[in-house]
């Protein structure tokens, strides 16, 4: 479901580069549905290259010369921003899912282990006693930050840059609107340089920081839980599921 490659967004792309110049009327109806049946015939193959530059020619070979016209007011710079933001929505998507799950479980063992009583610690020692329920929500608690962080970055992850041409769009009648509209962007990347230059650099750490706090805080947990494990009698037990 979120573990798309890149060829396969970068076939998405050319898809909505084509219904959007035929809209436009920079290309005609017979050259568009000769790159979208291109475009079908590629997706269906057996090679798959995620480099853009190694698609392209396969594409070419298929519909000619006509094919390249879909290319118009585009640059490898926009391309590769809008293959970056869809690839790191997939995987922003995939974590939110999990890191919903994991809140989900985390919530009913909680329920589950109102009254069970567990050591805390503190410095790898033994502190007060609590319930194992007020633990797990402690991690719960944790876990809801780290999904509110994803749904704010992902208000600024989901802009197309696609359109953008290198840096400062063309002369071509480009709808960028019908580009963003049609890989599911909520709108696009407003200034052009921003759009194709810039954005990479800090949407993508940005992520990356995002991804680090929720491998942090399972990690913590993991600790916490090989702690109450690992005397001689544990005070947990893990199921095997």
């Amino acid at each position: 479901m979120f573990n798309h490659d890149s060829f396969y967004w970068i076939n998405q792309i050319e898809k909505a580069s084509t219904l959007m110049t035929f809209q436009e009327g920079i290309v005609t109806q017979a050259v568009a549905q000769k790159v979208a049946l291109a475009l079908q015939q590629l997706a269906a193959g057996s090679k798959r290259p995620h480099d853009y530059y190694e698609i392209q020619p396969m594409l070419l070979e298929l519909t000619g010369s006509e094919g390249s016209m879909i290319h118009v007011g585009r640059s490898w710079q926009d391309i590769q921003a809008t293959l970056h933001r869809l690839l790191v929505r997939d995987r922003l998507l995939y974590l939110y899912y999990l890191s919903l799950e994991t809140r989900k479980r985390l919530l009913n063992l909680a329920h589950d282990n109102l009254d069970s009583i567990v050591p805390s610690y503190t410095y790898g020692v033994q502190a007060q006693p609590v319930t194992l329920g007020h633990l797990l929500l402690g991690y719960e608690a944790t876990l809801a930050r780290t999904t509110q962080r994803f749904s704010a970055y992902f208000v600024r992850l989901n802009k197309c840059p696609l359109g953008a041409a290198a840096l400062a769009t063309s002369c071509f009648p480009i709808n960028r609107a019908a580009l963003a509209d049609f890989l599911g962007f909520e709108g696009y990347v407003e200034n052009a340089f921003d759009a194709a230059q810039l954005s990479l650099i800090d949407v993508g750490v940005e992520g990356a920081y995002l991804a680090s706090l929720l491998a942090l805080s399972i990690g913590t947990l993991v600790q916490d839980l090989h702690i109450q494990f690992h005397h001689t009698r544990p005070w947990l037990l893990l199921e095997k599921e």
